[in-house]
C-alpha cells in the first residue's frame, strides 16, 4: 500500500507542469527611424508596466516567466489593456 502511495506521488511530481521561470527577456523595436515601441507587459497574475524603446534598439527585459507571461506592443502609443496579446518566448519578442 505504502509502496503504490510512493509510486502515485512520482507520477503526478512527474506530470505536472513546469514552473515558468523568470528570465530576462529579449525585446526589439522594429519600427522605422523617429517611431517608438510601447511593450505593454502582463506579468500573470501580479500585474504589468510599459516599456518603450526607440525604433533600431533592443533589450532584455528582466523578471518575465518565459511562456507565461504576455505583451502587446503598439507604435508611437500605449496599447491599452483590451490589446491582442502574445505569450512572452525566449527567443526574440518585437
Amino acid at each position: 500500500m505504502k509502496a503504490s502511495l510512493v509510486v502515485a506521488g512520482i507520477v503526478l511530481a512527474l506530470s505536472a507542469p513546469l514552473p515558468a521561470f523568470a528570465a530576462d527577456a529579449p525585446f526589439r523595436c522594429d519600427a522605422r527611424a523617429g517611431s517608438i515601441c510601447y511593450f505593454r507587459l502582463f506579468y500573470e497574475p501580479r500585474g504589468g508596466r510599459v516599456v518603450t524603446m526607440p525604433a533600431g534598439t533592443a533589450s532584455k527585459i528582466p523578471g518575465l516567466a518565459i511562456g507565461k507571461d504576455s505583451y502587446c506592443v503598439g507604435l508611437n502609443k500605449s496599447p491599452d489593456n483590451r490589446c491582442s496579446r502574445k505569450i512572452v518566448n525566449a527567443n526574440l519578442n518585437n
